[in-house]
């Protein structure tokens, strides 16, 4: 596990010296929140959001597992919305690191969803979230892409990694209960892995984003349960 404990003097060391700083972007309702939120607390809440017309800024944080540790003196947590552009272009300007979240299930094929599809709307309606992921995850890349071209040549480019997090959501029921087992077995390393490659491959099909001077790692995983959130994070703390 992880601990997000600090003392007074890693609270100064972070503020004056060696702090960085975090940017959580992503896809709309892909999970940001929550997600920025367990890592805080270690109690995952679901329907955790940021709000419309604001970003969640969190100072001076410290996150220590085994001999690592992260010192942050800022956290973004922006929101997915694209009326948010102004918001996301300042965080992504100035964060160290990016955590981009997305929906995994809506960016790789699965049969099962598709058998869960009881009628022809519900078919659609699935395909119509599919193109809107795809297509929300293609325009944000060539954003960052843009962004990072127009930043001034004596000004320090950043972000200098981008972690891109595939949050399989799962089925859920009449009452918003997440199926576990429709959920791929990410505490299997096997069945990660192959399921990481194929999620970085369709999001590379996807962006066919390219700059040598940014760092793109990809984890995939699942906030459908704390077990699964607690290995996701662990995954993310890994890569930064």
């Amino acid at each position: 596990m992880w601990t997000t404990e600090k003392t007074w003097f890693d609270s100064l060391l972070i503020r004056l010296f060696d702090g960085v700083t975090l940017g959580i972007l992503g896809i709309d309702n892909s999970g940001k929140s929550v997600l920025c939120d367990f890592i805080l607390t270690q109690d995952l809440k679901h329907g955790v959001y940021t709000s419309t017309s604001t970003r969640n800024e969190i100072k001076i944080v410290q996150i220590r597992k085994d001999k690592k540790t992260i010192r942050l003196k800022h956290i973004f947590d922006v929101g997915g919305q694209t009326d948010l552009y102004n918001l996301k272009k300042s965080t992504f300007t100035s964060s160290d690191y990016i955590i981009y979240v997305l929906r995994s299930d809506l960016i790789i094929n699965e049969e099962k969803f598709v058998s869960q599809c009881s009628s022809q709307q519900e078919q659609e309606e699935l395909n119509e979230a599919k193109r809107r992921h795809r297509n929300a995850l293609a325009a944000d890349f060539e954003q960052f892409k843009y962004w990072r071209q127009n930043i001034p040549f004596w000004e320090q480019k950043k972000p200098s990694q981008i972690i891109v997090v595939g949050n399989h959501f799962g089925i859920t029921d009449e009452q918003d209960n997440i199926d576990e087992n429709s959920v791929p077995s990410f505490l299997d390393k096997k069945t990660k892995s192959l399921y990481t490659r194929n999620f970085r491959k369709c999001c590379e099909e996807i962006t066919s984003y390219s700059d040598e001077k940014v760092k793109i790692k990809w984890v995939a995983g699942s906030l459908a349960s704390s077990e699964l959130a607690k290995q996701l994070v662990l995954d993310i703390i890994e890569e930064v």
